[in-house]
């Protein structure tokens, strides 16, 4: 997601489909029987969850201090 997120940073491509991220992890979850843990990056259920406080505040005013992407990225 780096590459896809922050491509001034990092001047290569690949081919990589990002919006099949999230049904890779699904599947290879399924196949291993090894849950995806809630708080992973990218696929965890919480992975877009924010709590409150200053952060909230953060994220009310400026969503792109704290997310460089969205869950549809």
């Amino acid at each position: 997601m780096a590459l896809h997120t922050r491509p001034h940073h990092f001047p290569v491509h690949c081919f990589i489909d990002t919006r099949q991220i999230m049904r890779t992890s699904r599947m290879v979850a399924t196949y291993t029987g090894i849950a995806v843990q809630p708080n992973k990056a990218i696929v965890g259920a919480n992975a877009f969850a924010h709590e409150s406080g200053i952060h909230q505040h953060g994220m009310l005013k400026h969503a792109n201090t704290y997310e460089i992407m969205t869950p549809e990225s």
